[in-house]
């Protein structure tokens, strides 16, 4: 059960920023993560409430204006936040057969 809703917008926030950074930034969130795959999973993941509790709520609530302001003043958070956030969307990759690890090939 999550603390309080997480919007919408703040979800579209959080997401086009982890994904822009991983695209233009050359983020390297896992073997196999790809464009294809996060467009597969992306509507789970915005109907994820836990997901996102974990990912807004526990992390940035609404202590910070945005995930670069979290960067700007918390880098330590920001990087447990991020590292939160990869780690999720792996394991939903890995769990919807996107991604085979290495018991199951």
């Amino acid at each position: 059960m999550t603390a309080f809703p997480v919007s919408q917008d703040q979800r579209d926030v959080y997401w086009n920023h982890f994904v822009e950074r991983w695209a233009v930034g050359g983020w390297n969130p896992g073997h196999g993560v790809t464009g294809a795959k996060l467009r597969k999973i992306k509507d789970t993941i915005m109907a994820d409430d836990d997901f996102w509790d974990d990912v807004y709520n526990r992390h940035s609530g609404n202590q910070f204006r945005s995930p670069e302001d979290m960067e700007r003043r918390n880098q330590t958070l920001y990087d447990h936040c991020t590292g939160n956030f990869w780690g999720m969307i792996y394991q939903e990759l890995v769990e919807q057969g996107l991604i085979k690890t290495r018991g199951q090939r």
